[in-house]
């Protein structure tokens, strides 16, 4: 009966809007993504369609999103995000697994870029 109590106990400090602990999250900013990455077990970030993910993560402006993710495939690298409204995020263990789909026509123009040197950073 302790451990239930200390179990629940746990449940309540965790800070999450839907009151459950979350491991699977889809559309999401690389902010949002850093609160909730706060927890220590990390998250599976699924995506149906992973052409669109990686063409956004190719743009000038997402730039900083793409370096956020090479460092959490990483899995145990540590991550400060600052920002004005949401304050500082630190994230000791910036752990995230992904998992989606892509076809065939849309995986060879990556895969050709990446032998020609470009975006060799080990994202993609």
């Amino acid at each position: 009966m302790h451990f239930a109590h200390r179990l629940v106990s746990t449940r309540k400090n965790n800070d999450d809007t839907l009151g459950k602990r979350r491991f699977i999250v889809n559309d999401i900013t690389v902010e949002k993504l850093g609160e909730l990455l706060k927890a220590p077990r990390g998250l599976l970030m699924v995506r149906d369609e992973l052409s669109g993910f990686l063409a956004n993560l190719e743009r000038k402006e997402y730039q900083t999103d793409r370096a956020f993710y090479l460092t959490a495939f990483n899995e145990d690298d540590q991550f400060t995000c600052e920002r004005i409204e949401r304050g500082t995020v630190f994230i000791p263990h910036v752990t995230l697994s992904m998992i989606g789909n892509i076809q065939p026509s849309r995986i060879i123009p990556i895969i050709q870029a990446i032998q020609r040197g470009i975006n060799d950073d080990g994202f993609s």
